[in-house]
């Protein structure tokens, strides 16, 4: 064959022809290959690296733990299985976002999502949940590959003789989105682009770390690792808790750090600069400007003198106070807070913010969290907030105040849950709840009087009567007498009386059945790795069985709040349900939520069966409220009737919108207890005998009201309903100090407005009322009587038909004003009646003025002669 020659001018002219062709794709593939070898030298690892490191520099992703991880853990030797392989791996897959992070190792990773933990050796922990419950599954293939020997069959290690910690016992079956896919990632803040991106990452290596970011630079020791924020709470009625969990659920996704806690959880001593260098207080007041009970020992602490000035200098914080400006101490805990934490060296990263309920909460504090998590943004990221601005970058501008669809973060949860299966042990947790109060809790005696609900004064229930009659159908309210004989209590005529009740018993045994949850499994808690907190959940009193905790411990019949609704959201078996209540919980459901739920009342229970929801045990423990005790003011003078404090309390019973029976948890568990009386099967001593049931209280001054230390001044007294029964005790003493009054004392007038529905119904001591009116104790009675004819009416009417004579009493320098009652409608209507009053002649009259009489009002409350008890 013969061969072509090429020559050189051959190869020239194809040179010429390809050469143009050739020249950008061979510029194009250089390009690609240096770009790669910048890509691959910027982001690898540095060799030699320490594993806790390499996962400290991923920035705060979401951990997914592959499915091998998970079998290998749920083979690992055990001797109970877990039925659904419910691990801290697949809880993260499921959807609930827990830290189990240790903070320093969180604020390197700068993200919110959990982190990788080391597999845990086989324990009776379960930190989805789930306990002993009637006809648990067998456990799923794909969890387990080994048969687990029954629990008689498992040796016990010797030193761990009363709990089994190797796997926790198996529970109901996993919902369809208990045990889906990963979780959905915390959203994290907008990644860099472009050349931004690039300086970014050439900062962090010149600073000689690896890896980019927030965290790469902190490695290498250049930019600033993010700090982490604490968020304390003090509530009373789970508000500020509430607002606390959505605050961290929000910073979390900004891709903060960020951890949860009620101040006294917390501590005082644990509140340092270096542990905490941003803070955000969420906090009410209770009573007339007391401590919520989960922040009185926080903030007994921190009011104390003495402390040294610069304690938490290089701290900052901000403050969001809830309060009802219906009460004289508005917002005093939050504002004392802010006080002392500023006169202890801190600074204020953001304006704080007092949020009045009457005005209503939300709006005021969704438009304050707009404003203040930008700010807490820049606090915690503050010299990569710094370089972001010098390269232009800009903070996004906060969301305007308008309806959005994104409901609210899903709650973390802090604790695991230990389940004891020892039986000897169980028992003794049985046993010891079964004989309620020990004898020494019950002889617990303060000289001072100084009792608490962690330790309250078991009074014995001596008397108890029913003030309504037959006739009042719906409405009853029952009067209660306790021994108080040797407390050392001394209480004053406007103090209340905290009382620690129950969860009703059928409630309860539903709610367990519910979850799949056996009301005498016994379990015990503790944190997850990671949370620091050393005071988690002391309502619990664990070792507990699941009875006693959903009887004494959580709020299992309050409206559910939007947090707990995003967890039941979770753990829906149906996408449609769980669309519902993720809608419930975001700005833009929040009619819905109103209608639902604040209106439509229904329990955990309610929602669990409406929407086949079954959340594990341990985030629903974190997530309920604590079961709070209730305030009734005392109904008589210890002057009078010493030895013994009185209550009367409204019985809660009605029929909700969907169909459920709603009990109010105190007024009905007093009422059980009270049954005997009532019934006349016994009858109660003043002596603490067997038959007689203790109640545990103890109690809360009343603050400014009380009655005025002088007799001259003229005081007027409201009290519909319930409202009146400080008003006994009022007038007791009067009538002790009028007695005890040199002759020829001429007090000034007294004045009572009581309002109830019919004379023959609920005229609530009806009989002491007339009685103080005829021996000149009471000057004047005045009875609104609302149903007794076609037109209501309310003792805002008789204040305005009555209003001449009013103004006269109320001219007197030291004349003074006490209300107490419902705050819903009473206290405003009555509030408005009164500055009508004060604006004088034609302030009634249809569009009149009467802002001067206001003004007046609230120059008498800030001298302490006009005071309101008003409740919700």
């Amino acid at each position: 064959m013969e061969t072509t020659r090429i020559t050189p001018s051959i190869l020239a002219a194809a040179s010429i022809l390809v050469l143009p062709f050739v020249l950008p794709r061979l510029f194009l593939l250089a390009t690609v290959v240096v770009g790669a070898g910048i890509a691959w030298l910027l982001n690898s690892p540095p060799p030699a690296r320490p594993r806790a490191f390499q996962e400290a520099t991923q920035a705060g992703a979401a951990h997914t733990t592959p499915k091998s991880k998970l079998v290998a853990r749920a083979v690992a030797p055990t001797k109970l299985s877990d039925a659904q392989g419910q691990t801290d791996d697949n809880f993260e897959q499921r959807g609930t976002q827990l830290d189990a992070t240790p903070l320093d190792q969180n604020a390197a990773a700068g993200g919110g999502g959990t982190q990788p933990t080391t597999a845990q050796p086989a324990s009776v922990k379960d930190s989805a949940g789930h306990g002993p419950g009637p006809g648990s599954p067998e456990p799923e293939s794909d969890t387990s590959s080994t048969p687990a020997p029954s629990p008689a069959a498992a040796p016990q290690p010797p030193d761990q003789a009363s709990r089994d910690t190797t796997a926790s016992p198996a529970g109901p079956a996993p919902s369809k989105l208990d045990g889906g896919g990963a979780a959905p990632k915390a959203a994290a803040p907008p990644a860099a682009a472009g050349g931004a991106a690039i300086l970014a990452r050439l900062r962090a290596q010149r600073a000689g770390g690896r890896g980019g970011g927030a965290a790469g630079a902190a490695a290498g020791g250049g930019v600033s690792a993010p700090k982490p924020v604490t968020v304390l709470y003090g509530s009373q009625t789970g508000t500020a808790q509430e607002i606390a969990q959505n605050i961290g659920g929000r910073a979390r996704e900004l891709g903060l750090v960020a951890k949860v806690a009620a101040l006294d959880e917390f501590g005082l001593d644990a509140l340092t600069p270096a542990t905490v260098p941003v803070l955000v207080l969420v906090s009410s007041s209770t009573g007339d400007g007391d401590p919520p009970d989960n922040a009185a020992r926080f903030y007994g602490q921190i009011k104390k003198r003495g402390q040294q000035p610069d304690r938490l200098k290089g701290m900052t914080f901000t403050v969001l106070g809830l309060g009802d400006s219906n009460y004289t101490q508005f917002c005093r805990v939050p504002r004392a807070l802010r006080s002392q934490v500023l006169a202890l060296g801190a600074g204020e990263f953001h304006p704080g913010k007092d949020a009045d309920e009457v005005d209503g909460l939300e709006d005021v504090v969704e438009a304050w969290l707009d404003q203040m998590l930008p700010a807490l943004k820049r606090a915690c990221l503050p010299t990569v907030a710094a370089e972001a601005a010098s390269e232009g970058l800009k903070e996004p501008v906060p969301p305007e105040h308008a309806a959005s669809t994104k409901p609210v973060p899903l709650p973390e949860c802090r604790i695991e849950v230990e389940w004891l299966t020892d039986r000897s042990a169980t028992q003794a947790v049985l046993d010891k709840e079964a004989a309620g109060a020990t004898a020494e809790e019950v002889g617990h005696r303060d000289p001072e009087g100084l009792y608490s609900p962690e330790q309250p004064f078991h009074a014995p229930l001596i008397a108890a009567r029913w003030l309504t009659t037959s006739a009042a159908g719906d409405r009853r309210v029952l009067h209660c007498e306790l021994g108080v004989e040797g407390s050392g209590a001394r209480t004053h005529p406007g103090d209340s009386l905290g009382v620690k009740p129950a969860n009703p018993p059928a409630l309860v045994s539903a709610l367990a059945a519910r979850l799949g949850l056996e009301a005498s499994a016994v379990f015990d808690v503790r944190p997850r790795p990671g949370v620091a907190t050393q005071h988690l959940l002391p309502h619990l009193h664990t070792p507990c069985s699941i009875g006693h905790a959903l009887t004494e411990s959580v709020d299992i019949a309050a409206p559910p709040r939007k947090s707990l609704l995003r967890l039941l959201a979770e753990h829906c078996a149906g996408e449609e349900a769980r669309q519902t209540l993720l809608r419930w919980t975001s700005r833009a459901g929040r009619d819905e939520y109103a209608k639902e739920v604040l209106e439509g009342r229904p329990s955990l229970l309610d929602l669990l069966t409406r929407f086949d929801s079954r959340p594990p045990l341990a985030p629903l423990l974190d997530a309920l409220p604590a079961l709070v005790p209730r305030l009734y003011s005392i109904a008589n003078a210890a002057v009078a009737q010493p030895g013994k404090v009185a209550m009367a309390l409204s019985i809660v019973r009605f029929t909700k919108a969907c169909g459920t029976e709603h009990e109010g948890v105190a007024t009905t568990w007093l009422e059980r207890t009270a049954a005997p009386l009532l019934q006349g099967s016994w009858k109660g001593t003043e002596g603490p005998t067997p038959a007689v049931p203790r109640i545990p209280i103890y109690f809360r001054s009343g603050g400014a009201f009380r009655p005025p230390a002088s007799l001259e001044g003229p005081v007027i007294m409201l009290g519909p309903g319930t409202g009146v029964a400080p008003f006994i005790g009022f007038l007791q003493d009067r009538r002790h100090r009028l007695a005890a009054a040199a002759p020829g004392f001429e007090a000034g007038p007294s004045w009572l407005f009581f309002g109830c529905r019919h004379p023959d119904q609920d005229y609530l001591y009806k009989q002491e009322l007339e009685e103080f009116e005829a021996d000149g104790t009471l000057s004047r009675l005045s009875v609104a009587f609302s149903r007794q004819q076609a037109r209501k009416v309310y003792v805002q009417h008789l204040v305005e038909r009555h209003a001449h004579e009013l103004a006269a009493l109320l001219a007197h320098p030291a004349a003074s004003i006490f209300v107490c009652g419902d705050g819903a409608s009473m206290a405003a209507g009555v509030n408005e009646a009164l500055a009508r009053v004060l604006t004088g002649p034609g302030a009634f009259a249809s569009g009149a003025d009467w802002k001067a009489g206001a003004a007046a009002l609230a120059a008498m409350a800030r001298e302490g002669r006009y005071v309101r008890d008003i409740w919700s």
